[in-house]
């Protein structure tokens, strides 16, 4: 300190103003830092579902604003039981099939026996439970219709007494659904009841309280198809698990993530025009008004079950003619 006082004045000054630049460099590194850089967004280490469908165009518009969404999902494995060859077989009888089945294999249903005939057939698979019936020309069988459909309340009490009686497990499920259908341009689509020529009733699988669905949106796993006087024209049931391990959680995408990945990860995969005898199904515009969130059910048991957005309005094809479309999207941020 002493050696200090006697320095020249011109030294104790700029060694004064050295400490006040020091002080102050100090101060601006804990007072002023440097903003962080952003965090990496969140991606689930998984592969993203298998959906089937048809390209959106760069033209497509996103009017659907998604509300309350969560910040996160829990991803599922899915556990299947097993038909037995007898209780397939039973089935078959209470469909009028009393001749041996013929069985047949693949890597998607794994063991399936099958019962054709030239008004009806039925398929049935052992390995993941489901039943498939049907009248094999639903265009005739509407054509020939001379009674009244049943009332929705008819409907649902048709199949949940078909249900019953077939002895059927069910795994959760929401409300029942009904809706009136006809033959329009050769689909089978929704109609008013006094233009319809079947009743749907159908029971939506739910998980986690969202909609379980496949990669046909129209097609809930199990529904039946009523003509007059309650005549079965369709009946469908699917367990697709009987059981739903928890996985882990991952981020969904957001409102931003979803108008930046829609077009790029995106599948029609409905339309509500035939498509029969096209080769190939391009679009020169769409328009998006609805989105909700599902969880999608993989067509394969190793594939885990994962949630999907769900949008749909109007898409114009290549040649002119609009059509209402539904989209699934891939919730989660993949890399």
């Amino acid at each position: 300190m002493q050696k200090f006082l006697k320095l020249p004045k011109i030294f104790k000054i700029l060694a004064i103003l050295g400490l006040v630049l020091i002080v102050i460099l100090l101060l601006k590194l804990v007072l002023f830092k440097s903003p962080a850089e952003p965090s990496p967004v969140p991606r689930a280490t998984l592969p993203p579902p298998t959906i089937i469908g048809e390209a959106l165009p760069q033209n497509t518009t996103l009017l659907a604003k998604p509300e309350s969404l969560p910040k996160e999902l829990l991803v599922y494995q899915g556990v299947r039981m097993a038909f037995s060859a007898e209780k397939a077989v039973r089935i078959a009888q209470e469909f009028g099939f009393a001749e041996q089945p013929k069985k047949s294999n693949d890597a998607v249903r794994g063991l399936f026996y099958l019962w054709p005939s030239e008004k009806n057939s039925l398929s049935i698979s052992l390995d993941s439970p489901e039943i498939s019936y049907s009248v094999n020309d639903l265009r005739s069988s509407a054509s020939n219709q001379n009674s009244p459909l049943p009332n929705p309340d008819e409907a649902s009490k048709s199949l949940a007494d078909l249900i019953k009686k077939l002895e059927l497990p069910l795994s959760d499920t929401g409300p029942e659904k009904t809706s009136y259908l006809g033959i329009i341009g050769g689909a089978l689509l929704e109609a008013g009841s006094q233009d319809a020529s079947f009743i749907r009733a159908e029971l939506p699988s739910l998980l986690e309280g969202y909609p379980l669905v496949g990669n046909d949106p129209s097609q809930t796993a199990t529904s039946i198809l009523l003509g007059g006087e309650k005549e079965i024209a369709q009946f469908h049931y699917k367990l697709y698990f009987s059981r739903f391990l928890p996985v882990r959680k991952f981020p969904v995408k957001n409102a931003s993530q979803i108008s930046s990945a829609l077009v790029k990860e995106g599948k029609v995969v409905r339309l509500g025009v035939s498509t029969e005898g096209v080769k190939e199904i391009t679009f020169s515009s769409a328009s998006l008004t609805q989105i909700s969130l599902v969880y999608y059910r993989p067509s394969s048991p190793r594939e885990p079950i994962q949630p999907i957005y769900v949008l749909s309005g109007e898409g114009i094809l290549a040649g002119g003619q609009k059509t209402e479309i539904t989209v699934y999207l891939p919730a989660f941020v993949f890399e």
